[in-house]
């Protein structure tokens, strides 16, 4: 046990003698945060802080040391055991303990030590403030005990005077309340990161859901196009037959009829195609597939489904082909999707004019493929937005042809397949599209 004889052996440097300068280390910042002598307000949240002696002498003196004393605005508030054991009972009670200044030598030569382990590992408290008093030294040699032990400081009973007992409470709060507020900190980075791992968890949910919306929307358009397509090809074919038994027995109005029949039909099936593509395109379940492919034979086969509509808006059409072979490594479907999309604008939207279509190599051995109209053309303003899907250019006596996604089409193929595209369009003179394809794609 630590004995004392009077309250001096603690509170002076020589014993039976006050240090009178104490006060004079006080700074100013210090005076801000600590208020000696106010009465207490008891209504206050306070500074815990743990007495743990043996010696009823030692708890009382560190009272009257620290009477009056607070933090932060806090007072202080104490609590009192007599043994390890007891602390150990209080810790338990109040997790919240600030300070604990320790006896090392009570019931047991080791006790103050021991329970030093027992607060860090058993309870688990890293924060609370643990400073060691003990009047025998050579009992804990000081370097061991910093080693060994968990504490924040070491002290001999001897040496805390009044004024180095106020430094150390004051240094402890200090840091008790700093690590209290990296702990607030960590909690709420901990916070934050576990909301944005459950809105990352959303978002995936969400990508899932759309990835499982945007299958079922391929299945449901996969289906929905071989469910009509089968039946309006079958009502074409039937339409055609019938068309040939009676054309000797018709007038020229009814054989006009079947042939809008006809075409009206394809428009149908043409359509559904495109929404398919396009629902293939967003969710890029489309992949290129690299075949040798004749551009002239592409364009020919191209023109010959469009033969109704260049008969009847009375349109001359002219190929041109200057190249010595107009053979082409590339995805067949997307090509020809993109030359049917240009070539069908040009044809629909001219009416008693000409289109061009220009097959030819520049000097870098890249093929370009150039059509040409005479048509209505493009408005500067929808030239901007002419790519967006679904967007359709109405103009006077006509109300827009098509579902607006064969510019779309046209573009996202592009893409897929390395062609590059140019178009160009003067209103009223009609419309050029430039593709360049490089050699060997």
């Amino acid at each position: 046990m630590d004995k004392f004889k009077n309250y001096e052996d603690l509170f002076a440097d020589v014993p039976g003698q006050e240090d009178e300068s104490d006060e004079l280390f006080l700074t100013e910042q210090e005076a801000e945060l600590v208020d000696i002598g106010r009465k207490e307000d008891e209504s206050l949240e306070k500074w815990k802080i743990l007495i743990v002696d043996d010696e009823e002498d030692i708890h009382s003196v560190t009272r009257i040391a620290l009477k009056g004393f607070t933090f932060r605005g806090k007072p202080i508030e104490f609590y009192d055991a007599y043994s390890a054991a007891g602390a150990e009972k209080i810790l338990k009670e109040h997790s919240d303990i600030a300070l604990i200044l320790l006896d090392v030598v009570m019931e047991t030569t080791n006790a103050g030590l021991d329970l030093v382990k027992v607060i860090r590992e058993k309870l688990g408290n890293k924060v609370t403030q643990i400073i060691l008093r003990t009047g025998q030294p050579g009992q804990a040699p000081e370097r061991e005990v910093i080693v060994s032990y968990e504490i924040n400081d070491y002290k001999t009973k001897t040496e805390l005077t009044s004024f180095k007992l106020f430094t150390v409470a004051l240094a402890s709060l200090r840091a008790y309340e700093s690590i209290q507020q990296i702990g607030r900190l960590n909690e709420e980075f901990k916070q934050e990161i576990n909301r944005r791992i459950r809105k990352e968890q959303v978002l995936v949910y969400a990508k899932e859901k759309a990835e499982k919306a945007e299958q079922q929307k391929s299945v449901f358009l996969q289906q929905m196009s071989e469910k009509i397509q089968g039946p309006l090809n079958m009502i074409l074919d039937s339409s055609d037959a019938i068309r040939n038994e009676v054309k000797d027995q018709v007038n020229e109005n009814i054989r006009q009829l079947f042939d809008d029949m006809n075409y009206s039909g394809k428009e149908i099936i043409r359509a559904i195609q495109m929404i398919a593509d396009f629902s293939e395109l967003q969710s890029l379940n489309y992949e290129p597939h690299k075949e040798e492919v004749s551009v002239t034979g592409t364009i020919r086969d191209i023109l010959s489904i469009n033969e109704y509509t260049i008969h009847k808006n009375g349109i001359d059409v002219v190929v041109e082909n200057s190249t010595s072979s107009d053979k082409i490594l590339i995805d067949e479907y997307a090509f020809s999707q993109i030359l049917s999309n240009v070539i069908d604008n040009a044809v629909k939207y001219t009416q008693k004019g000409r289109v061009e279509i220009n097959v030819r190599k520049d000097k870098d051995n890249i093929l370009e493929i150039g059509v040409s109209d005479t048509g209505r053309g493009i408005s500067p303003s929808f030239q901007k937005k002419m790519f967006n899907p679904f967007s359709r250019e109405k103009m006077k006596g006509n109300n827009g042809h098509g579902l607006g996604l064969g510019l779309t089409l046209t573009k996202e193929f592009c893409k897929l397949i390395n062609v590059n595209i140019d178009v160009s369009s003067d209103p009223g003179k009609g419309t050029r599209v430039k593709l360049s394809i490089p050699s060997g794609k």
